[in-house]
């Protein structure tokens, strides 16, 4: 990451377009997890029947955060639609419950479609060393949406994770660039506490002025995609907005 940080940082300074490289670790991460899904399915899958309800039940009981998350994308949903769908909570038992739900409403509406209409047949194959397992109709669009729900989950994350660790140093390279002391710059939020110079609200940076009055600083990488965070930024009423 420190290394794609450094790529991003000259990028900007140079007027150059930053976001390929993020792009190159949304899509490393996303075939890393693909992998990693795929050979849940598999394994789950050669047990036989009822595989993916076992799956889900299976997840559920498992610790951590990746295990919720990955509760969730079998299920083929994402924190913020469970959030959306509940009124503000996504707790496991509301993501195992929701996703069956999701899992059981996709194979309705594929009965019924299959019934009615001439469609393309959708049929996923997985193959491991000389072993192979073939999903059905229902379960290779179950498949597709899981890792479907999966991508939005990384590419949201990862572009914000980006984002608020390429400020801090974006920020210490246009001080270095500018010459300005050591002593009359903060970047360091828990030093900034200590020093009384901000309240709970987290601050980008602090600069002291000739007459050493500490104004804030906020630095935000905007998109035509994200604009409402600049209208943050300013409502904060910071000194400094860049």
């Amino acid at each position: 990451m420190k290394k794609l940080i450094s790529k991003i940082v000259h990028s900007i300074l140079t007027g150059e377009d930053y976001r390929t490289y993020v792009l190159a670790t949304i899509n490393k991460r996303f075939i890393d997890k693909v992998q990693e899904l795929t050979t849940e399915i598999f394994e789950y899958k050669r047990k036989g029947d009822v595989w993916l309800e076992k799956l889900l039940d299976d997840t559920y009981e498992k610790k951590g955060k990746e295990n919720k998350f990955k509760l969730l994308w079998f299920g083929g949903l994402n924190d913020k639609t469970v959030k959306n769908m509940t009124g503000g909570t996504s707790k496991k038992e509301v993501c195992l419950d929701l996703g069956k739900k999701n899992i059981e409403a996709f194979r309705l509406l594929l009965s019924e479609i299959e019934s009615s209409e001439n469609l393309y047949q959708i049929r996923i194959i997985i193959k491991k060393d000389t072993e192979q397992v073939e999903l059905d109709e229902i379960e290779s669009i179950i498949f597709v949406n899981t890792i479907s729900a999966m991508k939005l989950t990384i590419q949201g994350g990862a572009w914000s994770e980006v984002g608020k660790q390429t400020e801090k140093s974006l920020l210490f390279t246009i001080f270095q660039l500018l010459k300005i002391p050591e002593e009359d710059y903060v970047l360091i939020f828990d030093e900034m506490k200590k020093k009384d110079l901000v309240g709970n609200r987290e601050i980008d940076a602090i600069i002291f002025n000739r007459d050493k009055e500490p104004l804030t600083v906020e630095l935000k990488l905007l998109g035509i995609g994200n604009p409402e965070i600049g209208d943050e930024a300013l409502a904060r009423k910071v000194d400094l907005f860049l």
